[in-house]
């Protein structure tokens, strides 16, 4: 499927509408807040989640063509979108089982399902950028992100 800006716009947001379903179901804050108050954080993460899928279409595509992907800017935000889409239920089912308790199966389930979250964004980076191997994407994408965590553990200081 090619889906346009705007059908992608669409699938972000529901998406992130998906995906607070989780924090809805968790139900009373201790703190009373008025419904105007409810609706700005929900504006603001509806807003949030539109400026990540801009800037991580930006980063995964150039980093991608960086190392020979043939994937173009309008497939990275396809991906992406698509991405938000097929992912918005897992936040949801994970806050639903955090709410259980500290059970040692709530780390075991976060553990997997991180697992699997990560294998289909690798999926869907070789898929779109033509690279022959998922398992490679996975562990150049592994290897990115320690350097990265590297270089700005280095530059930022630690909290006291």
């Amino acid at each position: 499927m090619q889906p346009d800006e705007r059908a992608r716009l669409l699938m972000v947001v529901m998406g992130t509408v998906i995906s607070m379903v989780g924090f809805v179901a968790l139900g009373q804050r201790e703190e009373a807040v008025g419904p105007g108050v409810v609706l700005f954080g929900y504006i603001v993460t509806i807003l949030g989640a539109l400026v990540q899928y801009f800037v991580a279409a930006w980063v995964i595509g150039t980093v991608c063509r960086a190392f020979g992907g043939e994937g173009t800017h309008e497939q990275d935000r396809t991906m992406v979108a698509w991405l938000s889409l097929v992912t918005s239920p897992v936040s949801a089912v994970l806050l639903l089982g955090l709410r259980g308790g500290e059970s040692p199966l709530v780390v075991v389930l976060v553990l997997v399902v991180t697992i699997v979250l990560f294998a289909v964004l690798s999926a869907f980076i070789a898929e779109v950028h033509r690279f022959r191997s998922t398992g490679r994407v996975a562990g150049a994408t592994l290897a990115l992100l320690l350097i990265l965590s590297l270089v700005l553990s280095s530059l930022l200081p630690m909290p006291v």
